[in-house]
């Protein structure tokens, strides 16, 4: 029986992360026991984007009766530790082929911020990939290397991991396995990183536009819509913390207030706390249950 390697990641957000400090001492720790490393894989389909991991499992996996050991289910105990609600589910005949394009393998810089889900904005079809490995020799440190693959659309992919200090190099065209399943990217690629590990998570469709790609000194946003995207995200995180999920945002021409649809978990009208105080300017609200 061969060994399932690809997992959905479900139920696992920005909105549902909660413990960073255990569970990056937890996945941590998971590396230090698992030599071949383990893959996040974000991918974005239109507006849709998914997560996977790539963590090689045993033969149990497929009938869900993991043999003591199996990393798969050790994986599960990591996820539980920051995203309480979060599945693993076996990917048994792979992803669908893709139609990218252009591909770009890279590793940190010196001054490299952390990858998410905006890198992969301005494109219909794109892919992230992010290995962790724990490198023992010539002495411990923490690995990462990536691979960026995308379809028809804005920025060059290297480009956009260079804005956010990534270095790299572009995959020739002609090297077509990348198109296919996901793969971790070279081991000559892996380098040093000084931050915590870390999974890449999937954002909502809805707020997807509050995200802005990672743009280069040269190509900076107008400061008035830099300044309206920060306060439309400032409004929606608020919110969040307030115990309401936004489900539609409408930013008025001063980018300062906003009309906002939200509703509660247990469907109570949201507008107490819309209404409740906050160190933002004051916002007008029309809610929805």
């Amino acid at each position: 029986m061969s060994v399932p390697t690809l997992w959905k990641l479900q139920h696992a957000s920005a909105d549902t992360f909660a413990n960073a400090g255990a569970f990056a001492a937890a996945l941590r720790q998971h590396l230090r026991y698992t030599p071949a490393g383990l893959t996040t894989v974000l991918q974005q389909i239109g507006e849709e984007q998914s997560a996977y991991v790539m963590q090689p499992g045993c033969p149990g996996c497929a009938l869900d009766r993991c043999v003591p050991g199996c990393r798969v289910d050790l994986l599960r105990r990591v996820l539980a530790t920051g995203y309480t609600e979060s599945a693993l589910v076996l990917v048994r005949c792979g992803l669908v082929e893709r139609p990218y394009t252009r591909m770009a393998i890279g590793w940190p810089g010196a001054d490299a911020k952390p990858l998410d889900a905006s890198v992969l904005q301005g494109w219909q079809q794109a892919r992230l990939q992010l290995h962790w490995r724990l490198r023992t020799r010539p002495r411990p440190a923490l690995c990462a290397s990536a691979l960026l693959c995308v379809g028809e659309g804005t920025d060059d992919p290297l480009d956009r991991l260079r804005a956010i200090g990534w270095q790299g190099l572009r995959v020739p065209s002609q090297f077509s396995w990348w198109r296919r399943q996901p793969a971790p990217a070279p081991r000559l690629a892996a380098r040093a990183w000084r931050g915590d590990p870390y999974l890449l998570t999937p954002l909502a469709a809805a707020t997807q536009w509050l995200m802005t790609p990672p743009t280069r000194d040269g190509s900076l946003l107008d400061l008035g819509l830099a300044v309206g995207y920060g306060n439309a995200a400032a409004i929606v995180q608020h919110l969040h913390d307030a115990g309401a999920r936004v489900e539609m945002l409408d930013l008025l021409p001063d980018g300062w207030t906003a009309r906002v649809a939200a509703m509660t978990a247990t469907g109570d009208d949201p507008r107490p706390i819309c209404g409740r105080p906050c160190r933002y300017p004051a916002h007008r609200w029309s809610s929805a249950t």
